[in-house]
């Protein structure tokens, strides 16, 4: 075996033990959301500032909601929003830049207590959900705010979860993971490999390093300090708004937590062509606020080394059995995080993991050759601060 060889098959083996790291961070991680429930049961393994939080600590929250264009389950995703078994005061509201056909603020929050109101502004700004978001703040109350994507469907113990964690003062933050439980095209089912495989990369990361940043799906935050950051407005022309808030607000000092629970993603039938774009913009994004991981990304990718062995060696036997190996780990792993995390209806299509990863080690070379993305039906360019310019 050559030096080379030798080199490609430590990687292989250092992808594997990548691999070990996730499963065992994302095991840990559904155990401690088993444990917790939204009635308050069972919460004895957690810190007292959490128990304190959860008998006691109810503030009052303004629900953000920036809404594009409708589907056909928007109106759903944002009554699960509404309809929290949450004891303290909430609001929720509607940023958008104008009128979205179907949507019907009171029909949204009939039933409930729950007042629904609508922003139909937006400032100048090259990231216009965070623009919306930014003119809809206007109308928030309380000193607690929940940013959350349109497509994300919730669980009804949502708000408590998010909320909890900030009975410690030095919290500012609490994000969320998410996953794709259901599909309804091709295009959904390779987004929900992603998802899976990069909501165990969250995991792995707050392993190592901590949480600091923010994940879109879910944002609680302290009123104070997005004031303290110049408001929503400061964030209106970052492509990765949440990455910046969330980094911004672990730079101050504060914590930034994870809850203990995990959103839906909903997908709703995106093209192969429409899955390439969001990818190829969500590299690029990576590659602009995470250099570090950006870089460090392909040492995880048993797949990339296990096919660049094969011609090193020849196309010797024992190659061919390690990329099979890899391929049959891959598969197992993905099947199983998947379903751990949630998405047991959709684990079975982790067998494609693999062929996901020689598709986005495509997807990450082609991120170095522009730092232009598509972003609904506009371009932009991406400069080395994260933030965006239209181009024509």
């Amino acid at each position: 075996m050559t030096y080379l060889c030798a080199a490609l098959v430590l990687m292989v083996a250092a992808a594997c033990a990548y691999l070990a790291l996730g499963w065992i961070t994302v095991w840990r991680f559904q155990k401690g959301c088993a444990k917790v429930g939204s009635s308050g049961e069972d919460i004895a393994e957690t810190s007292q500032a959490v128990q304190e939080c959860y008998n006691s600590l109810w503030p009052s929250v303004t629900q953000l909601k920036p809404i594009h264009k409708a589907s056909d389950s928007l109106a759903a995703q944002l009554r699960s929003f509404v309809c929290q078994d949450y004891p303290g005061k909430q609001r929720i509201v509607l940023a958008s830049s104008g009128p979205v056909e179907g949507i019907n603020p009171e029909h949204i929050g009939l039933g409930t207590s729950v007042p629904v109101v609508w922003s139909q502004e937006s400032l100048e700004g090259a990231n216009r959900k965070i623009a919306a978001v930014a003119r809809a703040a206007e109308r928030i109350e309380g000193d607690y705010i929940v940013l959350s994507d349109a497509d994300m469907y919730a669980s009804p113990d949502l708000l408590r979860r998010v909320i909890q964690p900030f009975a410690d003062d030095k919290v500012g933050m609490v994000t969320c993971l998410y996953i794709v439980r259901r599909a309804k095209s091709w295009g959904d089912i390779w987004e929900g490999i992603n998802v899976a495989d990069f909501s165990a990369s969250v995991l792995v990361a707050r392993q190592v390093e901590g949480i600091t940043f923010g994940l879109g799906a879910v944002m609680a935050m302290r009123r104070q300090i997005v004031e303290e950051l110049g408001g929503f407005a400061a964030f209106k022309d970052y492509l990765a708004d949440d990455y910046q808030l969330g980094h911004q607000i672990y730079q101050r000092g504060y914590k930034i937590v994870l809850a203990d629970t995990v959103i839906e993603d909903v997908a709703e039938g995106a093209t192969f062509a429409e899955y390439f774009r969001h990818q190829l913009r969500w590299m690029r994004t990576y590659r602009v606020s995470r250099p570090g991981g950006f870089f460090a990304y392909i040492v995880t990718q048993g797949m990339f080394w296990a096919l660049l062995l094969l011609p090193a060696s020849q196309f010797a036997w024992w190659s061919w059995a390690i990329l099979l190996g890899w391929m049959l780990i891959r598969a197992c792993w993905c099947i199983s995080v998947w379903k751990r995390l949630g998405g047991e209806r959709l684990a079975r299509y982790g067998f494609l993991a693999g062929i996901k990863d020689i598709f986005y080690a495509v997807l990450w070379l082609l991120s170095f050759f522009s730092s232009k993305v598509v972003w609904g039906e506009k371009r932009y360019k991406v400069g080395k601060d994260g933030k965006m310019k239209e181009v024509k």
